[in-house]
């Protein structure tokens, strides 16, 4: 093999290993989309596949304060197809619900599935304290954030039901 395939071959090898790299899901930013920064990556992620509808699951209290503004804790947003709802979709991709279930073992858990949209999302759980009086922002720059990811990952996040 000549001296000029050799090194064209290693262009190629070094472009594919670029090229790769920069479509690496990365763990942390899954992991920072799982526990505190779920509104916005399913803000992008409606806003990329705006069939995907908006769900949330909240760990609801067995014993019900009459006083307490909220007898629930918020916990996480994510989407789902709306032909399928054993289908959802996440920082870590489409998955079962089941295996939401799985991630949030340690709860009572109660799903809205009537979330009518983005801005119903941000305005009723985005910056409120639930009982646990977590907060979980909003914040614009993660959502750019996410909406980069998505669309760098893009099959990651893609349902094609017929």
């Amino acid at each position: 093999m000549s001296k000029e395939i050799r090194k064209m071959i290693d262009k190629v090898k070094n472009f594919k290993q670029f090229v790769n790299e920069q479509h690496t899901i990365n763990e942390n930013d899954i992991e920072q989309w799982m526990s505190g920064e779920c509104i916005p990556f399913c803000v992008a992620l409606n806003e990329i596949f705006p069939h995907y509808q908006i769900a949330v699951i909240n760990d609801e209290f067995e014993d019900v304060d009459e006083d307490a503004e909220y007898n629930f804790n918020f916990v996480h947003a994510f989407c789902y197809h709306p032909n399928n709802h054993n289908i959802i979709i996440d920082a870590r991709g489409v998955r079962k619900l089941k295996d939401l279930y799985d991630d949030f073992y340690d709860i009572n858990p109660a799903i809205d599935w009537d979330i009518p949209n983005s801005k119903y999302l941000i305005d009723n759980y985005a910056g409120k304290e639930f009982a646990s009086e977590d907060s979980f922002e909003y914040d614009i720059s993660e959502y750019q954030s996410a909406k980069d990811y998505i669309s760098k990952n893009i099959q990651k996040y893609t349902i094609n039901l017929k």
